[in-house]
Parts: C-alpha cells; sequence; structure tokens
C-alpha cells in the first residue's frame, strides 16, 4: 500500500490543533518549506526534525486518523457503496464518528484519498 501524505492546509491545520511533531525513530513524513508551501523533502526520521520556523511536518493520513483517534477520540473513515461499470467501487462517502459528511459540491468523492484528506480536515476542524 503507498503512503499518502497529508497535503499542505491539512497539515498547517494539524499543527495548529496540537499535533506533536515528536516521532519515534524510524517515522516516514515529508516536509513543507513554509516559504513556497510545496512540499520540500521526504523524511525518514532517525535524526532531529529540520527547522520547525521553516518546514511543515505532513505526516501520512494514517499517522493524522490515528492521532485523531488515540488523542481526540474522534473516528475518520470513508467507504462507497456505487460500482462502476466495471466493477470498482467509486464515489467515496466521509463519515466521522458514525456520521455521513458529505463535501460542498453535494456529491460524493471519487477517491479514497481525496475523501479521506476531507475527512481529516473536518475532524480537525471539530477540535
Amino acid at each position: 500500500m503507498k503512503e499518502v501524505y497529508i497535503k499542505y492546509q491539512t497539515a498547517l491545520l494539524a499543527r495548529d490543533k496540537g499535533l506533536s511533531f515528536v516521532l519515534d525513530d524510524g517515522s516516514n513524513c515529508m516536509c513543507y518549506h513554509l516559504g513556497n508551501k510545496e512540499w520540500h523533502f521526504a523524511y525518514h526520521v532517525d535524526i532531529e526534525y529540520p527547522d520547525k520556523e521553516t518546514h511543515l511536518f505532513a505526516p501520512t493520513q494514517a499517522f493524522l486518523a490515528k492521532w485523531l483517534r488515540e488523542e481526540h477520540n474522534i473516528q475518520v473513515y470513508c467507504y462507497s457503496n456505487t460500482k462502476n461499470g466495471k466493477g470498482i467501487y467509486r464515489d467515496y462517502v466521509v463519515h466521522i464518528n458514525e456520521q455521513s459528511m458529505n463535501d460542498a459540491r453535494d456529491e460524493e468523492f471519487q477517491t479514497y484519498e481525496e475523501a479521506f484528506e476531507e475527512g481529516l480536515q473536518l475532524a480537525l476542524e471539530m477540535i
């Protein structure tokens, strides 16, 4: 399974909501440079974290979901009941603590990752 890192806006929100940036050695993250808002590099934590004044830590979606679950008792998940003509699931729906959350377009998401990112942002806003 490919790791999906959270986007810049989600990382900013997570930092503002108190996500601790202390990781165990061997943890993976990505860093965004705060000046240009673009990802700076993938980072394997085995030395000190880059300067927090110039870089923003962006964990995987799974890491952030685990933090929300363990620290704030907020469960974020997505699922799909819809199949396209090829039998592939699509149109994902976000759920937070058993409550369905539609996106602002009032339609379902086309990818799991897109839905999950939106769900993580909504959950962070609830804190």
